[in-house]
């Protein structure tokens, strides 16, 4: 799940964000309910702080996830995989993806595998253990389109706490799409309004879209129509790439910001509050985060 500036006007298909203005819906993404149910396998799910201050058990992280689903992933400018512990606020740099020209949007399944699309609108299946990857052999390259080629997010939703997700959810700026991957049929779901940008789950089957944008605009939308629910407008600063992602009851941007070195600023926004938090600067150009359905979908307790 990740988004990013459309600078690759070289490449004959750039498009300019500033042709994607927020609208002017004043509604907030409704709060992050937390899930009492204890995962297929008999373990005992971690035990989290509620939106509202009371302990709650968080059956989204399972025993079936591998533990490489729980972190949040990132792709940089220069082709780089990292790995962001959210908990620790610490980066690690695990390789270079060795067959991608650009990596531009990005998700992650419950096994810790990375989706990652390509400038050349091409998905590829990644280890989170060193970045080698391969084509998702059932997925068929889109004919070349100046409005979205390469550049459509994608991301699981995490209907069911099962191991295997085998439906992606693609966006390009005006189409939701289902993506079955056994099968390799792609279904489109509705028409939005969406502009460019990425998209995520908080891991119960809800759809969140960050259009990019100055500044960028959070919304939700219904994963069986396409049809918008609600928006908000984050405090961020929009410039180049943004990277997107959830962990533990917020929303984490990665922007980095035109014309600047290499590195990007990372904000948390709490829908609960609807407060955006300046937390740090990576020490990268990110072009896109990911994290998988297994993540905490509640804050953890102290």
């Amino acid at each position: 799940m990740q988004a990013r500036s459309l600078i690759l006007a070289g490449l004959g298909f750039c498009v300019a964000l500033s042709s994607f203005v927020a609208c002017g819906d004043s509604e907030e993404p409704s709060p992050f309910g937390a899930t009492s149910t204890t995962s297929d396998s008999g373990g005992t799910p971690p035990t989290f702080e509620g939106v509202d201050g009371s302990t709650v058990t968080d059956g989204s992280i399972a025993d079936n996830c591998a533990s490489s689903a729980k972190l949040i992933y990132l792709t940089s400018a220069e082709g780089d995989l990292w790995s962001f512990d959210p908990g620790s606020v610490k980066y690690t740099k695990i390789g270079k993806f060795d067959c991608l020209q650009y990596p531009t949007h990005m998700t992650v399944d419950r096994s810790g595998n990375l989706w990652v699309v390509d400038v050349t609108a091409t998905v590829f299946k990644a280890s989170s253990a060193d970045a080698k990857c391969q084509k998702v052999p059932t997925w068929t390259t889109p004919t070349p389109d100046a409005a979205n080629y390469g550049n459509f997010a994608l991301t699981f939703i995490g209907t069911s706490n099962t191991e295997v997700d085998n439906t992606l959810y693609t966006l390009d700026p005006t189409t939701l799409k289902k993506f079955d991957v056994p099968s390799g049929v792609t279904t489109t779901v509705g028409a939005v309004a969406a502009g460019t940008g990425d998209l995520t789950s908080n891991g119960d089957g809800t759809l969140y879209f960050l259009q990019t944008g100055n500044p960028p605009v959070l919304r939700n939308f219904d994963p069986a129509t396409g049809t918008q629910i609600s928006t908000a407008t984050l405090g961020v600063p929009g410039g180049g790439n943004t990277g997107f992602a959830f962990w533990g009851g917020v929303f984490y941007v990665f922007q980095h910001t035109s014309g600047a070195a290499g590195n990007s600023d990372l904000y948390t926004y709490n829908a609960a509050t609807k407060e955006t938090k300046k937390i740090g600067t990576a020490d990268l150009n990110v072009t896109g985060a990911a994290q998988s359905t297994c993540v905490p979908r509640t804050a953890p307790l102290n």
